[in-house]
């Protein structure tokens, strides 16, 4: 259970979440859940639902420059916000 790991000083964590694929599995509920506690203690925690995608539309475009998804993580890895 990741929530069991999460503590001060963790590095900045970024959850993208398929609209699509919310609830089954509840990714939505346990990531905002991360989320939520990573703050409480003080670390950078986002999370963006990916709005009509699902997992591979997500991952199949990652590569993609123009894409969004691709936007998403590049601004995240040069410490931008979302």
């Amino acid at each position: 259970w990741p929530m069991q790991h999460v503590r001060a000083g963790m590095p900045p964590f970024l959850f993208l979440i398929a609209e699509e694929e919310q609830e089954h599995p509840p990714v939505l509920r346990t990531n905002r859940a991360f989320v939520e506690r990573a703050r409480t203690l003080g670390n950078k925690a986002d999370l963006i639902v990916l709005p009509h995608r699902t997992h591979m539309s997500a991952v199949r475009s990652l590569h993609v420059p123009g894409d969004e998804v691709f936007a998403i993580v590049r601004n995240f890895v040069l410490g931008k916000k979302p």
